[in-house]
């Protein structure tokens, strides 16, 4: 991170994790920025937190991007080891149902890249077959909700 402004985004994550208070409004633009800056371990941490509040129960949307958003950040922390991320990510994504059986085609292109991350930190075919199998279920939804990323990756 270099700008002033990705300096105070990570200030502010900061500050929400040691207990401010943070409404739930500022959550998706300080995510955002952290991810612009590459500081994926402070979104992670931060949206670790926020995904305990219980008032992210209120807003079903939010807690689904909030959970997303917190599995794509484990997988991204290159401060993370391979050995553990990849497992973290999928663990963090089982909380918005069977992966086996879910239909929302943002948390399916997500588990398909995790299953593509570790074909490509071990190379083992089976990988990346998980992977090609969720990325055509999400293509099976259509390609208009997800401009087609997981079409493309399929």
């Amino acid at each position: 991170m270099s700008s002033e402004r990705e300096r105070q985004a990570v200030q502010r994550a900061k500050e929400i994790r040691r207990g401010q208070s943070v409404e739930l409004r500022e959550v998706k633009p300080l995510v955002a920025q952290l991810k612009a800056g590459k500081a994926f371990g402070d979104a992670r941490k931060l949206l670790q937190h926020v995904c305990l509040l219980p008032e992210l129960g209120q807003d079903q949307a939010l807690r689904t991007w909030c959970i997303q958003q917190h599995a794509l950040c484990t997988y991204k922390d290159p401060d993370l080891s391979p050995e553990s991320k990849f497992d973290r990510a999928l663990t963090i994504l089982k909380q918005l149902g069977d992966l086996r059986t879910i239909q929302d085609q943002e948390t399916l292109g997500l588990v398909g890249a995790v299953h593509k991350y570790k074909w490509e930190a071990y190379g083992q075919k089976q990988d990346l077959e998980q992977a090609l199998a969720f990325y055509l279920r999400g293509y099976k939804l259509g390609v208009a909700s997800d401009y087609g990323y997981t079409a493309i990756n399929a």
